[in-house]
């Protein structure tokens, strides 16, 4: 059979070498199953072949591992899966010594002397591991020319590696590095994260040392690792986060694991820190369904001391919002100290409409006398519509205490409409509320209103 020129077959044997590692479906845990299991078979006919480490063999393999590996794959080129674990061993032993005196001209050779892609994913596996140790440069250098075809495995095992010792010689390496864009990105970023969740101090120092278009990237991860672990000492660098994004979630979080400290602190930090002022809203709602769930009262005194702003609501009313979630009568109680106006409506509302939602439409049609007669329909309406929808059944048996044919006919078509998904009612019952329905009623979903009163 005829041959190609020697550099062409280098070339080919390489590109073969990445297609066979990507498209192998065996894993590095399959072989020494796979060893033992054969191990055990020749062991049955008598004829296991067994290489002590120890006979003068083992030194002549790594005195010369470039005629070693030769050698050694010739002599078990029929039966290299079915090697034992002190075979395996010295396999390893070799590689890396051929490595050690090649350079990345052994990973090359490597590849190409192991035809079975099963093996050459175990052996390379191992290799990549040492070398990425002793020598992580090189072993990045591999990967990039062996990997570039065949995905990033061994890419990212010594690139993660390489971070732990130099995290900035790595981020740099890749930044030249001959791979795809997309995933060298996504990589890189997966350094940082790593290096940031280890040493966010270290990170933020020497964050202008690292590639331009991680710098932002990496100061943010850097200071959003500290704030879980000291969130006074984070919040003196926020200032150094110039998007308003990733300052509100900086802030947000330095605030939230401050309060698991010293509430009195993070809230003092969040209502006089000038570099949150744009933000500051932002945050101190965050602040107060935090710790609307540990301490409501707390909380709702914090949210009363906040000025209304024009065309908005009261900061009472997430923290009634948010204990309507989880304790719906502490929220009732809290009710009468809600600042008058739109924040009073939209309290109302939230309580009124969890209490219908419960099944409760007594609660909520109390609760509506307390609005001014103008806000009271919106109300009734939204109530009423989440009533039907969630309890079709209780809907049958108190509509009649709704005060005006037109609520009657809301809930009545809102029951009917949560019934076609439940099918609590029988059909004589949804014949009945089908009595309540008003002329020119629809008969699908009316969507809710929102919770702000009509203008006066």
């Amino acid at each position: 059979m005829q041959t190609n020129p020697q550099e062409n077959h280098q070339m080919f044997a390489v590109v073969i070498c990445a297609v066979l590692i990507a498209a192998t479906s065996i894993s590095a845990d399959f072989m020494p199953e796979t060893a033992r299991s054969e191990v055990d078979k020749e062991k049955i006919d008598g004829q296991t072949n067994t290489l002590d480490p120890s006979q003068s063999s083992t030194p002549e393999f790594l005195q010369d591992p470039v005629a070693g590996w030769d050698k050694f794959i010739a002599k078990h080129s029929s039966d290299i899966r079915a090697i034992n674990k002190e075979e395996r061993d010295l396999l390893h032993r070799i590689s890396v010594a051929r490595v050690e005196k090649e350079g990345i001209e052994a990973f090359r050779s490597i590849c190409e002397s192991l035809g079975d892609p099963g093996v050459r994913i175990w052996v390379l596996d191992n290799l990549f591991e040492k070398i990425a140790q002793s020598d992580p440069e090189l072993a990045f250098d591999a990967a990039v020319e062996l990997q570039r075809d065949a995905g990033r495995t061994f890419l990212r095992q010594v690139a993660m590696e390489w971070s732990l010792s130099d995290p900035t010689a790595v981020l740099e390496s890749m930044a030249t590095a001959d791979w795809d864009e997309l995933e060298l990105g996504q990589l890189q970023k997966a350094v940082v994260r790593d290096w940031a969740n280890r040493e966010p101090a270290s990170l933020l120092a020497l964050s202008e040392q690292i590639p331009l278009k991680l710098q932002s990237y990496g100061r943010l991860q850097a200071l959003l690792s500290w704030a879980t672990q000291e969130p006074e000492s984070a919040a003196v660098h926020i200032g150094e986060i110039q998007d308003r994004v990733n300052k509100r979630t900086l802030a947000r979080n330095i605030a939230r694991n401050w309060l698991k400290k010293d509430v009195t602190e993070a809230i003092e930090w969040v209502q006089s820190s000038q570099e949150i002022e744009e933000i500051r809203r932002e945050v101190l709602v965050g602040v107060l369904n935090e710790l609307a769930v540990s301490n409501p009262t707390t909380a709702f005194e914090i949210a009363l001391e906040q000025p209304v702003e024009d065309f908005d609501v009261g900061l009472e009313v997430s923290v009634i919002r948010k204990l309507v979630v989880n304790d719906l009568d502490h929220a009732l109680k809290l009710l009468p100290k809600v600042r008058e106006g739109t924040s009073k409506f939209a309290a109302i509302s939230s309580v009124g409409t969890a209490f219908a939602d419960g099944g409760n439409i007594d609660k909520a049609l109390e609760l509506a006398n307390e609005l001014p007669v103008a806000s009271r329909g919106m109300f009734l309406s939204n109530a009423v519509a989440m009533w039907g929808i969630a309890n079709p059944k209780i809907v049958f048996e108190e509509i009649s205490k709704l005060p005006t044919p037109k609520l009657k006919s809301r809930a009545a078509m809102m029951a009917l409409t949560g019934n076609s998904r439940k099918e609590v009612l029988s059909k004589d019952q949804a014949e009945v509320l089908k009595t309540y329905l008003s002329e020119g009623s629809p008969e699908v979903f009316v969507p809710l209103q929102h919770d702000v009163p009509p203008s006066e």
